[in-house]
């Protein structure tokens, strides 16, 4: 009985192990740009995060939401092909699930007035669109996409990139600014070989018939 109890304890161990996820707080990355930087204001331990920048580099920092606080602010949003952009991946041996991504916006007068999220998942390939929404705002609103159907952004353990693009501004020198850029999502603990052992060696003891 107590060999029994033992496989059934080392068993339990190897399943809390395998399906096991990271136990932190949902937040995957976050930018709130605050102080003026690029950088990540917050992060899960287990991924890196890039530094979050637009594809012209002419990113400058105004007022954010609230007001005590900085946001990014670009041009370009009729046609030149600008986009905001940032990327992030997993720690070895960990895998992401993402869930949502939100962001504050505004724009000015006759600025854009729509907004696009795509992404690609590892370095190569076209980015897919993955959510849009009006950007015809002059007060700060928030945006939420939902990630958690897209199957490629499921179990990952690939770099993912992200673009925010805005479009149909009436001309590229009209502004269009972003703060508070929120993902969220799991951080998963891939199992290691050896846990994966101790588990098909705890099931197959306790297929076996015991002795009375």
């Amino acid at each position: 009985m107590l060999k029994f109890k033992s496989v059934l304890a080392i068993t339990g161990v190897a399943i809390v192990l395998l399906c096991g996820r990271y136990a932190m707080a949902t937040l995957i990355v976050q930018y709130t740009f605050d102080g003026g930087t690029k950088k990540p204001f917050a992060k899960s331990p287990e991924i890196t995060a890039s530094d979050f920048g637009s594809l012209n580099n002419t990113i400058v920092f105004v007022n954010g939401n609230p007001s005590s606080g900085k946001a990014v602010e670009d041009t370009g949003w009729k046609d030149s092909g600008n986009y905001f952009y940032y990327s992030l991946t997993p720690s070895e041996g960990y895998r992401l699930n993402l869930t949502n991504l939100t962001f504050d916006h505004k724009k000015e007068n006759s600025g854009a007035k729509r907004w696009d999220v795509t992404y690609r998942v590892g370095s190569t390939g076209a980015f897919t669109n993955v959510g849009n929404g009006s950007a015809d705002n002059v007060t700060w609103i928030s945006a939420n996409d939902n990630l958690s159907g897209i199957t490629a952004l499921q179990n990952t353990a690939n770099t993912i990139y992200f673009r925010i693009v805005a479009s149909e501004a009436s001309n590229n020198g009209k502004k269009w600014d972003l703060d508070n850029v929120t993902l969220t999502g799991d951080v998963l603990m891939i199992p290691e070989p050896t846990t994966i052992a101790i588990l098909a060696l705890g099931g197959l003891m306790l297929r076996r018939p015991r002795q009375r």
